[in-house]
């Protein structure tokens, strides 16, 4: 190869001068401002056509031969659209090599590092002008990763990261982006400013949350979240903590405007691959726990349960709804509430069989008012502690306040009181109190004043029918002590009536025994025959009024020991008639009086009387029973005209039955009769 030297070449005036070889233009200066192109390609010189000092066609490279000198070299050149694009040879480690390329194109501001490797920038590298922005592998065609990264290649620990500027106020970060120094250091999202930090999907994908490599927290595009599971199901037990010190946070908390929240827990068999029903022997399958420290171990002492009562189908799923918490002196939960497939609500009971079934060894419910003036006036329903089914309705039961009662409201209005003396009222405008009217038993029906009594008192029934006699116009009462007396006391003018509607009977009974019976013929009779007296020796009528006299048997089936009178014209012969008026005509009987006018009551609750005798006036005619005892003894009979009040005491008052004298008196008649025929027969013989 032949090689030429020359020294001060001249041209023309206007004229460039060019070097050739083989017919080509390799070097060219120009006559007009000095720039020299190399090959048509590499130009410099003091005003290049485009802006800057090296001009390089688009699509053309600066190129070097390979130290084996095998190949090309591609540093540095110009693609088709006016982006300086860097070759696969170059290294820029020098923050002054930076500045002087920066990019400043009239019609782009791009920087593209197009190698298959990775660009090392040794200091800061800076991208300026309005809008600059760095990509990095936009035009990677093939499969390898694209990446940036800070600080590789650090012999010391020492902080990197990446800041956000995006206003005037944080200029030195908005949002940083670091990790610390070590090889344990800790990395952070740094967010400044009270705008939201967000974490933004765009597309329908996932957020997804890991930690050693695992994944942990899942919020899928449909927007459900998932705990250590990307699906929205999972049996694997789940754990949210929050340490707080001894602020109480909130860990969970949903809202919504114009919708509804809802928190979901589901569970089933088998495994997530392969899931079957929920059984029953997975009970309770959904638990939220609250747990409590003894400030070394955490215990589980409260929980919200949901369990199945049976096996579900694709048909049933019965389920229930339980809470339970831990008693003192206790570690081990307790169900106390639970709400059955069937809607039953239980307090104390895991099987409740009514809307409201309560169950405990003295169950109570406390009604309280938060106006009360005091906290010991309350209200409250119990059942009885003995095993005996009762049910103890307490208003007061402390006693703490006065003018308590018990209402019974029926149709928003008070149809019974039972105040705080005892008194039980009913206010009700029509059938008042109605006992056993749908009892389909043989069971007697009954209402029980008193009972349980530990002291002698009067009980009664109080009947008020009108605006005068507001305490009562027809009491029923049953007096104190055992032998106390029982009354129907009638008030006002008008009548006391018993009667009945139907062919029935009314009865008067002593001992339970039926003595009087007023029956539907009438008849008022005595219940058996010939057992009962009207009136007594000491308990005389004054008078008794009859259309006809009375009637008293004599037939003689009802007789024996019949034979002729022995009494007649002697032991008529033998009486005294006499005229008399009675010591007392009549006992009146009168009601004392206090200084107020008002009856006196006895402790039996009868009004107080006296009795004054009245003297008889009229005169009467009749015997005495004494004589008559005298004249029957003579006649030595014992004579049924006379009688004794009481036979075992022969001083009791006597009487006489005046129509035992007609028996006499006729054969008296007779005997005379007798006497006058042999009279006149002797008459007539003369």
């Amino acid at each position: 190869m032949a090689t030429l030297t020359v020294k001060n070449l001249t041209t023309a005036s206007g004229q460039d001068l060019a070097l050739r070889t083989g017919g080509t233009d390799r070097l060219t200066i120009s006559s007009s401002d000095g720039s020299v192109t190399i090959g048509g390609g590499l130009a410099l010189g003091p005003t290049p056509a485009s802006s800057g000092y090296l001009r390089i066609p688009n699509s053309q490279y600066i190129t070097a031969r390979n130290a084996a000198n095998t190949g090309n070299i591609n540093l540095i050149g110009l693609n088709s659209s006016n982006q300086v694009v860097f070759g696969t040879g170059l290294n820029i480690g020098d923050q002054s090599i930076i500045n002087v390329y920066s990019i400043s194109q009239t019609n782009s501001n791009n920087w593209n590092i197009s190698n298959a490797g990775a660009a090392t920038f040794a200091g800061t590298l800076n991208l300026t002008g309005a809008g600059a922005q760095l990509y990095v592998g936009n035009t990677n065609t093939s499969t390898e990763a694209c990446l940036i990264q800070i600080g590789n290649g650090r012999t010391g620990s020492g902080q990197s990261y990446i800041d956000f500027i995006g206003d005037t106020t944080y200029t030195d970060f908005g949002m940083r982006l670091s990790r610390d120094g070590g090889a344990s250091g800790s990395s952070y999202i740094q967010h400044r400013g009270t705008g939201d930090l967000a974490l933004l999907g765009q597309d329908a994908c996932a957020i997804s949350l890991r930690t050693n490599n695992t994944e942990r927290f899942r919020i899928n595009s449909d927007g459900t979240a998932c705990l250590n599971t990307s699906n929205t199901v999972s049996n694997v037990a789940q754990t949210i903590v929050t340490r707080s010190g001894e602020t109480i946070n909130t860990v969970l908390l949903g809202r919504s405007y114009g919708g509804s929240c809802s928190l979901g827990l589901q569970a089933t068999g088998g495994t997530e691959a392969i899931p079957s029903a929920t059984t029953t022997s997975t009970n309770p399958v959904n638990i939220v726990a609250g747990t409590t420290s003894d400030g070394t171990t955490f215990i589980n002492t409260a929980s919200i349960n949901i369990g199945v009562e049976s096996t579900p189908t694709s048909t049933s799923h019965p389920t229930f709804f339980a809470i339970s918490t831990t008693p003192s002196a206790s570690t081990t939960r307790v169900e106390r509430f639970r709400i059955n497939s069937s809607g039953n609500v239980g307090i104390g009971t895991t099987s409740p069989s009514e809307n409201l079934h309560i169950k405990n060894s003295a169950p109570r419910i406390r009604l309280e008012d938060s106006d009360g003036a005091s906290a010991s006036i309350f209200s409250m329903v119990s059942g009885n502690t003995a095993a005996t089914g009762s049910i103890h309705i307490q208003a007061d039961p402390a006693n703490a306040g006065t003018g308590s009662y018990v209402a019974f409201d029926v149709d928003g209005a008070t149809k019974m009181i039972l105040d705080d003396t005892g008194v039980l009222s009913l206010k009700h405008a029509g059938p008042g109190l109605n006992i056993g009217d749908t009892n389909t038993s043989t069971q007697s029906c009954y209402l029980q004043i008193g009972n349980g009594r530990t002291g002698d008192g009067g009980s009664y029934i109080d009947l008020v029918g009108d605006a005068t006699y507001t305490d009562y116009g027809l009491r029923i009462i049953r007096n104190s002590t055992a032998n106390g007396i029982s009354e129907i006391l009638h008030r006002g003018t008008g009548d006391l009536r018993i009667s009945t509607t139907d062919s029935s009977q009314i009865q008067l009974r002593t001992a339970n025994v039926n003595r009087i019976a007023l029956n539907n013929t009438p008849q008022l009779a005595p219940n058996t025959d010939n057992s009962l007296s009207l009136g007594g020796i000491s308990n005389r009528w004054v008078a008794v009024y009859a259309v006809n006299g009375t009637i008293q048997t004599s037939d003689a089936r009802q007789k024996h020991l019949i034979t002729n009178s022995v009494l007649g014209l002697e032991f008529i012969k033998s009486l005294r008639p006499v005229s008399y008026k009675w010591n007392v005509g009549e006992n009146i009987v009168e009601k004392v009086k206090d200084e107020d006018g008002n009856d006196i009551i006895e402790e039996d609750g009868s009004s107080k009387v006296t009795i004054v005798p009245k003297p008889g006036e009229r005169t009467h005619w009749g015997l005495i029973a004494q004589e008559v005892k005298v004249a029957a003894d003579a006649a030595g009979v014992d004579f049924g005209g006379w009688i004794l009040g009481d036979k075992e005491n022969p001083d009791s008052e006597q009487g006489l039955r005046y129509d035992q004298f007609i028996a006499p008196l006729i054969k008296a008649v007779q005997e005379l009769s007798v006497k006058v025929q042999l009279l006149e027969s002797k008459l007539e013989e003369k």
